[in-house]
């Protein structure tokens, strides 16, 4: 019985090591066959063009077809599922921004575990939130606009992308920072939210980038106030950032990663991470990210983490205090 049961382990020790060896061997290998890239949202949202280029890059570097599919719903848990749930053989990859990563750990129910289930590979994009004001709005700068909130408590409206949604975590953070008492007003669409902006009917409103204000600004409707991230945007060179502003923890930014499902290699995490780095920083790429409303920031699959855990301890905070909750 001893000699069976130590044939057993030995058979068993072997298996194992010739797995190793053939996982190590398709890592060597990889990629010879399509690649897709899973994007849990409609297309023509913002994640489409991010994922689109990333794609274009992972197919010249590589030389196989990569290929686009958009699974929406849920929150973007949908398509993070696909993921989560895939072959751990570099694949299937997803292009995401933070709500499947970050806001649905913070959800009742959710169908994978982004921290265990999903390994993310690098981030691909930032988009520094603006805020601005109406031009019927008194405030034409920060300090005014801060000022006139602590003299007002909640007679400021800020319009939002529905409670519990991106632009109303923008708000909130942004009062946290600057110790004031904003009135979040809902809109189902971001075409509503920027007529009411430029007629005046509420005071100040957050986006994703200058794109859609843009028309306003140029017409004096929307004045620009500040922009709640680490750099200026292309297209207002001239509208300084809250933190030389002097408000340093008043940052927001909608940010795009890629992620791959556990278990994938770290050899082809590496490959896919350096293809994907230098096709995104080459300087027509760069212009290209800036036409659709991004600038490209590309990281390690150890910053791309330390983002996410950034970002996630953030909103905890702020959901622990009751100042905020995920829809």
């Amino acid at each position: 019985m001893k000699k069976a049961a130590g044939n057993t382990v030995a058979a068993i020790a072997a298996g194992a090591v010739a797995s190793l060896i053939a996982f190590g061997a398709a890592a060597q290998t990889w990629p010879d066959r399509t690649i897709t890239i899973v994007v849990p949202f409609a297309a023509g949202g913002g994640a489409d063009p991010v994922a689109r280029t990333v794609a274009e890059g992972l197919q010249q570097a590589f030389g196989k077809p990569v290929v686009v599919d958009f699974r929406p719903g849920a929150n973007g848990t949908i398509g993070a599922k696909i993921v989560a749930e895939a072959a751990p053989d570099g694949y299937t990859l997803l292009v995401t921004s933070q709500a499947p990563l970050v806001n649905v750990r913070f959800s009742k129910n959710v169908p994978y575990d982004p921290d265990k289930d999903l390994v993310p590979i690098a981030q691909l994009a930032d988009a520094p939130y603006l805020l601005v004001a109406s031009g019927k709005f008194g405030p034409s700068t920060l300090q005014e606009l801060i000022e006139h909130a602590k003299q007002h408590p909640g007679d400021v409206n800020a319009g939002v992308s529905g409670l519990g949604g991106l632009s109303h975590l923008a708000t909130v953070i942004f009062q946290e920072a600057t110790g004031t008492e904003l009135t979040p007003i809902p809109y189902d669409g971001v075409g509503e939210r920027i007529a009411d902006l430029m007629a005046g009917n509420i005071d100040i409103s957050t986006g994703i980038g200058a794109s859609g204000f843009l028309a306003g600004i140029q017409d004096g409707s929307i004045k620009p106030i500040a922009v709640l991230g680490e750099t200026r945007l292309p297209e207002l060179p001239d509208v300084q950032t809250s933190i030389e502003l002097g408000y340093p923890e008043a940052v927001v930014s909608g940010w795009y990663v890629m992620a791959a499902p556990t278990g994938v290699s770290e050899e082809i995490i590496e490959k896919v991470n350096h293809a994907v780095v230098e096709y995104l920083n080459r300087p027509e790429v760069k212009e290209r990210f800036i036409k659709f409303g991004n600038m490209v920031k590309t990281s390690s699959p150890g910053e791309a983490k330390a983002l996410i855990d950034g970002e996630s301890g953030v909103i905890k905070k702020i959901i622990d205090e009751g100042k905020f909750t995920i829809q």
